[in-house]
Order: C-alpha cells, then sequence, then structure tokens
C-alpha cells in the first residue's frame, strides 16, 4: 500500500470539514458563531469566556443557537477524525504485516544462504537478502509515518474533545441565562397583566415621567414596566462596544454620537435609552392619530416596543393599527409574531419578545 494514501485521504477528508464548517458559518451569518480556519486550530476558553449575564434575552437566545451550532460542527469534526484514526490504524497495521511477512523472508533467506554450495547461489541470495532489507527499511520508515500521523490525529481529537465540553458547558450557562431572564420577563409581564393601574409594575428605581395613563397614545409616553422589559431585552452595556454590524454602541442598545472607549453610568444609559425611544413615541402617536384608533396604554407600549426593535414603518405599514381599531386584537396578536426573523432565520429571542408585545395589546 503507497504511504501516500493515507496521507491524501487525511488531507481530502480535514479539508472538507473545513469547508463545512466555513459553508455554515457563511449560512448562519451571525457574530456570535466562531469560525476556525482549521482543525487543529482550537480554543476552548472563546467559549469558557462568554459572560450571559448583562446580554439580553434576545441576545442570549442567540448566542445559545450559535453555541448548539457549534457543538453540531465540532461533533462532525469528531466523527471525521475518528474515520481518520481508524484509516490511520488500517494503514499502520498493512505496514506492519507486510514488514513481518519481509522479515520472515529474510530470515528464511539466511537459512538458505547457510546451506548455499555454489557462489553462483549464494550471490543470488545475498542479492534477495539486500533488496528484501532495503524494502524494510522503507516499510520501518513508512510505519513511523504512520505514528506520527495517529499521534497528530489523536491531538487533534483531544482539541475537539476539550472544545466540545467548553462549548457544551457554555451552552448550558447560557440556557440557564435563557431561562432566568425568561422567568424575569413573565414576572414583568405578569405584573403589568395585575397592576391596579395600567402601565405600572410598582418596579422602585424608574422614573416617575413614565405614563400611567389607560391611553398611552394621547399620553405619548409608554409605562415603567415597559420601559424595565426594554431594558431587559437589549441589555446594559456601561462601555461602548462594536455590534454585529460594525456600529459602535452603548447603554441599551445606543449608538448615536458613541465613541470608542466611552464609559457610561446606568442613570446615563437609561437617559439615552429614553432619548431613543421619544422618536418611536411620537411616531406610534402620530400613526394612531392618523388611523382614528385609541389605543390602551398596554396596545401603545406594544407598539413602541415593536417600532423601537423594528423600525417605526412597521408599525404603520402592518395594518396592526387597522386591526386594533376594529376591536380584532387576535389578529393584531397574530400579526405582531410574525416579526420574528434575524439574518434571514427565526430568532428565539424575538419569538419571546414578540409573544410578550402580543400579550400586552390585550391589556
Amino acid at each position: 500500500m503507497p504511504q501516500n494514501v493515507s496521507g491524501i485521504n487525511s488531507a481530502n477528508v480535514l479539508n472538507s470539514i473545513k469547508q463545512a464548517k466555513l459553508s455554515n458559518a457563511e449560512k448562519t451569518n451571525t457574530d456570535d458563531t466562531k469560525v476556525k480556519t482549521s482543525v487543529e486550530e482550537t480554543d476552548e476558553s472563546e467559549y469558557v469566556d462568554i459572560d450571559f449575564t448583562n446580554m439580553s434575552l434576545d441576545e442570549v437566545s442567540d448566542a445559545a443557537e450559535s453555541l448548539e451550532q457549534d457543538m453540531m460542527l465540532i461533533k462532525v469534526q469528531m466523527d471525521g477524525i475518528k474515520a481518520l484514526l481508524e484509516a490511520d490504524e488500517a494503514v499502520k497495521q498493512g505496514y506492519e504485516q507486510e514488514y513481518n511477512s519481509k522479515k520472515e523472508q529474510i530470515e528464511k533467506l539466511n537459512q538458505e544462504l547457510k546451506q548455499a554450495d555454489t557462489p553462483e547461489e549464494k550471490a543470488k541470495l545475498k542479492t534477495k537478502v539486500f533488496t528484501l532489507s532495503q524494502s524494510l527499511e522503507l516499510l520501518y520508515s513508512q510505519i513511523q509515518a504512520a505514528l506520527d500521523t495517529i499521534n497528530d490525529h489523536n491531538a487533534i481529537k483531544s482539541n475537539l474533545n476539550n472544545e466540545f465540553s467548553a462549548a457544551n458547558q457554555s451552552y448550558q450557562r447560557a440556557i440557564s441565562a435563557q431561562n432566568k431572564k425568561e422567568a424575569e420577563q413573565l414576572d414583568l409581564q405578569k405584573n403589568y397583566a395585575t397592576s391596579n393601574v395600567p402601565g405600572l409594575s410598582g418596579v422602585s428605581g424608574t422614573s416617575s415621567d413614565y405614563s400611567s395613563a389607560p391611553k398611552g397614545a394621547s399620553s405619548g409616553k409608554v409605562s415603567n414596566n415597559m420601559l424595565n422589559a426594554l431594558k431587559n431585552w437589549e441589555g446594559l452595556r456601561t462601555s461602548a462596544y462594536q455590534c454585529a454590524a460594525g456600529v459602535w454602541t452603548i447603554g441599551y442598545g445606543h449608538t448615536k454620537g458613541v465613541s470608542p472607549g466611552q464609559q457610561i453610568s446606568e442613570a446615563q444609559a437609561e437617559a439615552y435609552l429614553k432619548q431613543d425611544l421619544a422618536s418611536f413615541e411620537n411616531e406610534v402617536t402620530q400613526y394612531a392619530n392618523e388611523a382614528g384608533v385609541k389605543l390602551s396604554q398596554g396596545q401603545y407600549d406594544a407598539l413602541v416596543s415593536l417600532a423601537f426593535n423594528c423600525g417605526g414603518g412597521v408599525v404603520k405599514s402592518s395594518g396592526i393599527l387597522q386591526m386594533l381599531k376594529s376591536g380584532n386584537i387576535d389578529a393584531a396578536a397574530s400579526k405582531m409574531k410574525e416579526y420574528c426573523h434575524g439574518g434571514g432565520r427565526v430568532l428565539q429571542g424575538l419569538v419571546n419578545r414578540r409573544a410578550q408585545e402580543a400579550q400586552w395589546l390585550y391589556t
């Protein structure tokens, strides 16, 4: 069996794994998926160091999905390495069998050489022994090369096992964080629905200028409860960072005038959030007035939240206002839940967010 057969197969399989991972990364188009340029290049620390504490629910949900995809890709690599090691072992055993066979032939020829009577017969036997000895040396080097390949692939296998374990640990932490944040949102939703005054959840530390009026379209302000839910969704970052689109961002998703290295307090982050909300509050108020629909505080909160996440144009063009005007809240809620895609795919974080906003339409 030629020595280069194993090497060619290994390279092809490893390259296929690499291309599969790169291709999948392009399809998923997410910043959280960390693609490696080589199977050998693994770093489980990139998973261990993920901090979900200050992430929004959407970000945590996306991170969990990306980690799950990473684990699937790593598993593909692990299966590939397992197949390579089996092939490596078969190649090594083939060389060893051939080596032992030729070694036995040499021993037999040496016995015949001792019993040879004529110079011609001895010369012929010595030539055979010499030829077989050269083959034996070549086979020995091939066995050593096969062992080196096995060691290399075992090292990759070990790295992949460590990487999978680290990714799985972070995935479990992400799921735990997601469950916690969803529970917090559910508590906010329950407080919202059961509050004696629509729009107030009784959460301390919130600004008093956010309306408790039952008709949000006339007040032009979202409730404290919606503001707190939005904070939870967006997540607080007190240090400037670049979002997936490369835009410098800080606070609760604020982008205007943000510079690298900027630091702000939580109070400043809330002030930025209210500034950012103002334009969406005005838009929703304007569109509601134009449509001639009187919105409850919950409906107003839901539409401002949708506009903040998807743009005010969605509120105007979706038909939700007309559905609310006609009293068809079920249709409005169903329509709102359609806006749960990001990067061409359904995002669980957006599914959860739309579900809560849809619930607000009934309050």
